[in-house]
């Protein structure tokens, strides 16, 4: 299992919406063949690792996946329903679907059928690497990523006084924000920001996807704004909850948020995140605009690495 889980990650982002999936066949003890969920309406795990492997190999063989087979008519067809052509007798899954269309139907279908079924190897671990699409489904909201850089002394920017943004990122983390940009299928920023730093929300300095950019704003953008040139959708919302129900209505399963200052107290304040990536420059300001606050009795931190970056999630039951 922990194999369908490394298969799983090279699924990602081309699969995305769909989750992240790896599954493998097992004969007398050895992998015979293994796949991974292609791009979006392409094959799933379950057809790539069964496409190679001769039918009478298959009805003597064992079949590990890390998400429960479908159970319906996509994209593509049931997985379940591949799984029983072809007289596979054992089937160990990690965990169940969430997604309403599946969540147990695909076990059932399976078990109707006389085949082994073996649930809850290394579920958490398969809960967590899909963590996007099981928010998503369980949530009815998005996977929520909050970023923000902050100088030693806890200010997000300074006094600017018509200039620029104070730069407090270096080259590495910056690099590192487009990384996480490419990663994310939204990005979302308010109004106000918008229009003060005039972003362009792309993925520039690494290879990969640009999120669809989000302006929470009750005005367009001038025309002549970088976000008018490349496109932007613009959220108009009384609350952050208003936020992530339009952000949900399109299919968005995870959103990075880029600020400003009180967009992100908003988020903060509401408890409406599943991760805060704060990352702590050199640079000490003395004054200007403050960083977010945190309930630090609330949330747990982990720091990563010599980019002084910071994950703080929710503690369970807060």
């Amino acid at each position: 299992m922990r194999r369908c889980l490394d298969l799983a990650r090279m699924a990602y982002p081309a699969c995305r919406p769909n989750p992240m999936v790896g599954a493998l066949v097992v004969h007398n003890g050895r992998i015979i063949s293994e796949g991974f969920t292609q791009a979006y309406g392409e094959a799933h795990a379950e057809v790539m690792a069964i496409r190679g492997v001769a039918d009478d190999l298959l009805s003597e063989s064992t079949l590990y996946v890390s998400l429960e087979p479908c159970a319906h008519h996509g994209k593509t067809p049931p997985c379940a329903d591949l799984i029983l052509e072809k007289g596979i007798p054992k089937v160990v899954i990690a965990c169940r679907d969430p997604f309403v269309e599946v969540d147990g139907r695909g076990v059932e279908r399976l078990k109707a059928a006389g085949v082994e079924v073996i649930e809850g190897v290394l579920a958490e671990q398969a809960r967590r690497l899909n963590k996007r699409f099981f928010t998503f489904h369980q949530k009815k909201r998005p996977y929520v990523i909050l970023k923000w850089a902050e100088s030693i002394d806890g200010f997000i920017d300074g006094i600017r006084n018509g200039g620029e943004a104070v730069k407090i990122s270096s080259q590495l983390t910056s690099q590192r924000v487009h990384q996480w940009r490419s990663e994310e299928p939204a990005i979302l920023v308010g109004g106000n920001t918008a229009r003060l730093d005039l972003p362009r929300l792309d993925v520039r300095w690494v290879e990969g996807p640009s999120p669809e950019r989000f302006i929470w704003s009750t005005s367009d953008l001038d025309a002549s704004h970088p976000l008018s040139q490349s496109g932007y959708n613009r959220i108009e919302a009384n609350s952050v909850e208003e936020v992530l129900s339009s952000l949900y209505q399109q299919g968005i399963q995870s959103v990075l948020v880029e600020g400003g200052a009180q967009v992100h107290q908003q988020f903060v304040d509401n408890a409406s995140f599943d991760e805060i990536r704060r990352l702590i420059g050199e640079v000490e300001l003395v004054d200007g605009v403050k960083a977010p606050r945190l309930m630090h009795d609330s949330l747990r931190q982990e720091k990563s690495g010599t980019d002084v970056i910071k994950y703080y999630a929710p503690v369970e039951g807060v």
